[in-house]
């Protein structure tokens, strides 16, 4: 099973990390923005990110990509870590940029090598596919373990389904179903959804048809077919009182909250 290699859609995606500007008054607004601009001429590399979102976002200013680029650059060559992400992100997709998949890398590592833990994720994406870079498990399997350990859910199932298939790290089904856990704990469905195999068969962890069913019934619910499929499995080998505890738990599910990095639907496809 390939890792979860998901879909970058644009700079759009980096939007979230600003802070709104106030809606109202407009006036206060406007002199927010005034200073942010007045803060990244004078080289602040923050400042210089902050605009080149409100570039992309167009909330308080038209959108502008050309200038959005322009300062993205800017703070990107200061060194700040989101920005040099950002121009990854152009170069990957061809935004206001040439296509250039390992310039996108150049500025992946760069970022990444600050522990940007979203830029970790994309560079194993990278790593693993051979875009713009040659082509290494094991190269990706270590940015996906740094991006797991700040918490991304997306770079803990990675790094599990690397385990479990032993591709690029050594074959192990322990670790496999411990970084899926991490994963299906933070609410990410494919996780869920391997976690809940994982109980039901023993691999990797005590078996437990109730813990397989309430994993199984949660991905279910966030659209994994599969899950659909295996819970009749599940249940025949369960009493009416396991099936309604695991009801029960999967009712209780709260995703736990991470301090890493989320993806925040920043993400590549290949």
């Amino acid at each position: 099973m390939k890792p979860n290699c998901l879909m970058l859609l644009s700079l759009s995606a980096l939007v979230g990390a600003v802070t709104p500007l106030p809606a109202q008054p407009t006036n206060v607004a406007d002199k927010v923005l005034d200073q942010v601009k007045i803060e990244a001429e004078r080289g602040d590399a923050q400042a210089q990110y902050n605009l080149a979102l409100r570039y992309i976002k167009g909330d308080v200013m038209t959108k502008d990509p050309a200038e959005a680029l322009k300062w993205l650059r800017k703070s990107a060559d200061q060194g700040n870590a989101p920005a040099q992400f950002g121009l990854g992100v152009c170069y990957f997709n061809g935004d206001g940029v040439t296509k250039d998949p390992a310039e996108a890398v150049r500025w992946y590592r760069k970022a990444a090598e600050q522990g940007f833990a979203v830029a970790q994720f994309h560079l194993g994406d990278c790593c693993y596919t051979g875009d713009g870079t040659a082509k290494d498990s094991v190269e990706a399997a270590k940015w996906y373990r740094k991006a797991a350990e700040r918490g991304m859910a997306d770079a803990q199932y990675n790094l599990s389904v690397c385990c479990a298939k032993g591709d690029g790290v050594d074959k192990d089904p322990f670790d496999a179903a411990a970084w899926c856990r991490r994963a299906a704990e933070q609410g990410l469905p494919v996780a869920q959804l391997d976690l809940g195999c994982y109980c039901a068969n023993g691999t990797g962890v005590a078996q437990d048809s109730v813990e397989a069913l309430k994993w199984l019934t949660l991905a279910s619910a966030h659209g994994e077919e599969m899950a659909a499929k295996y819970i009749p499995i599940v249940q025949r080998q369960m009493t009416t009182e396991q099936i309604a505890e695991a009801h029960q738990l999967a009712r209780e599910f709260k995703p736990r909250q991470t301090k890493g990095q989320p993806l925040s639907g920043s993400s590549q496809s290949h």
